[in-house]
């Protein structure tokens, strides 16, 4: 959504993307929900661009080799922990990206 309506630049989701497929969960994440995406996607020029990024970052991600593990801890931390990963953060910071545009763009599809 960020994307579409440019307040993300392309070097930001980019960037953002890059964070996201490191890790196992991202790459997961994609793989079974692409085709929704692109069956839910505005059809825009600008979504189709979307789309294709997030594409050509996945398959450069998996060009590079094996995601990197998440490793499973036994309880979360009480507070969070100082210079955590910017892998990590760029992640989560998609994920969550990823998850309010399709919100947003759920809404908005509703009001026409």
């Amino acid at each position: 959504m960020g994307f579409e309506i440019g307040t993300i630049r392309e070097s930001l989701l980019r960037d953002m993307l890059f964070g996201m497929f490191t890790g196992q969960a991202g790459r997961h994440y994609w793989s079974r929900a692409h085709a929704s995406w692109i069956a839910g996607s505005s059809g825009s020029r600008v979504g189709r661009r979307f789309l294709a990024i997030v594409g050509e970052e996945h398959a450069r991600a998996i060009a590079a080799g094996p995601p990197i593990r998440s490793t499973v801890a036994p309880s979360p931390p009480a507070a969070p922990v100082a210079g955590a990963s910017r892998a990590w953060r760029a992640s989560a910071g998609a994920l969550i990206g990823l998850g309010a545009g399709l919100v947003l763009g759920s809404l908005l599809r509703g009001r026409r």
